[in-house]
């Protein structure tokens, strides 16, 4: 099997920081959330604009929800580091290798793991990463300036060859 892309990255924080961000902020559920609570917001502000104090929860639900999601995507990001110091004692380096027929992963500590094309759900493009999510919602990392063999843009190419869902 020809290697076709190899990707290195280290899950640092700021690996983290982009992985969590995007659950919490940019997936298409959360995003869906925040619109609501924009709504709700505007309808709470409005109602107690016009001396309707009925809807003055409308108000601090938005704020309330913002605040969880904040806390929740930090408390997460802290967590994934400090497992990966308690577990290892350092961030963890990681060899992404793309064949035809396969993806594989094997890390600093001596695990790896293999995804057939047929089990990725969807490619997810962050700012830095590209995230190809399985069908068991497990994550598997490409830094976009981070390939040793092949670009960011081959590879993107070659997932649409796949017929894998870019978003």
């Amino acid at each position: 099997m020809e290697t076709l892309f190899e990707n290195r990255y280290t899950r640092n924080r700021e690996w983290a920081k982009e992985f969590w961000t995007y659950n919490y902020f940019f997936a298409p559920v959360s995003i869906f959330m925040h619109v609501l609570f924009i709504l709700l917001f505007i309808v709470g502000v409005y109602n107690t604009a016009t001396d309707d104090f009925s809807l003055l929860w409308a108000v601090f639900m938005p704020i309330f929800w913002l605040v969880l999601i904040v806390f929740l995507c930090n408390r997460n990001i802290n967590l994934t580091l400090q497992r990966d110091r308690e577990m290892f004692g350092k961030p963890i380096d990681v060899t992404v290798t793309v064949t035809d027929s396969i993806i594989k992963t094997s890390n600093t500590v001596g695990s790896e793991a293999h995804l057939n094309y047929n089990d990725v759900k969807k490619a997810i493009i962050a700012k830095n990463y590209i995230f190809l999510l399985s069908k068991t919602n497990t994550a598997y990392t490409f830094r976009k300036n981070s390939f040793t063999v092949g670009n960011t843009e081959q590879f993107l190419s070659f997932l649409a060859y796949k017929g894998i869902k870019l978003g």
